[in-house]
């Protein structure tokens, strides 16, 4: 569902594929968020399950193609900065255009594109924040695209970088880093059925910055990491890495 509708109608779309109940009211909110992006490429999908339903209203098809030619305007646009930039052998530049890129890709539910384009950043980056950047953007769309074995790879690399592996004082932007790292580590794992590992991975995660609802709020990383530890803890590991931590 994710792969089809891009990633603005993940939700909505997902519930009316599993939820009929709920069918009229999901895919009308699925049309929502696609006009405020150039989400082109999820309408047919969309429309075509609103299309069925006679208490919402038809695709405007005039709409969708002027959407449709936006999106490769700003296509064409970056694509010809990107050029420029190499041109200019501007490493900095050349990296910004690539995730430039990658975040038109994304918009437009292309994701295979977009993480062709965020991993071709990797050879521009200067330094480790740039190294981790990179990887939050490929596991973001590894974890759209649920490649799971991608997703533990890029938070390995992100965690040997000089920025993420110091075990000095952080500071509120590194713990927000680090526990996107736990979360994204914790959710492949979980989908492995890794379950007590999964369960390791979200109790490393600070609750305090659990700010990226485009892969898991602080509810499910309560919920899950609870479920987890309560199935593969044993009494003693419960106490110590719940009940008594603080």
């Amino acid at each position: 569902c994710f792969v089809k509708c891009g990633k603005v109608t993940l939700f909505p779309a997902f519930i009316a594929y599993h939820w009929h109940k709920f069918i009229l009211l999901s895919l009308s909110l699925s049309l929502t968020p696609c006009s405020l992006n150039s989400q082109s490429s999820v309408l047919p999908d969309v429309a075509e399950g609103v299309a069925t339903q006679a208490d919402i209203p038809p695709l405007d098809t005039a709409w969708a193609e002027s959407q449709r030619k936006k999106a490769l305007l700003k296509l064409e646009k970056l694509d010809t900065d990107l050029k420029n930039y190499k041109g200019n052998s501007i490493k900095e530049s050349i990296r910004r255009g690539h995730d430039d890129l990658g975040d038109h890709y994304l918009d437009c539910g292309d994701l295979s594109n977009a993480l062709k384009c965020y991993s071709r950043a990797r050879d521009y980056c200067t330094s480790s924040k740039h190294v981790v950047n990179m990887c939050l953007n490929v596991i973001k769309v590894s974890v759209y695209l649920q490649n799971w074995s991608h997703v533990l790879s890029y938070v390995s690399k992100a965690e040997t970088t000089p920025e993420i592996a110091e075990r000095g004082d952080r500071d509120s932007q590194q713990m927000a880093v680090v526990t996107r790292l736990k979360c994204a580590a914790g959710l492949a794992e979980l989908a492995t059925k890794k379950y007590k590992q999964a369960a390791k991975f979200f109790l490393q995660a600070s609750f305090d910055h659990c700010d990226f609802p485009e892969m898991l709020s602080p509810n499910n990383v309560a919920v899950y990491g609870g479920l987890c530890a309560l199935a593969t803890f044993d009494r003693q590991e419960l106490q110590r890495n719940i009940i008594s931590s603080r």
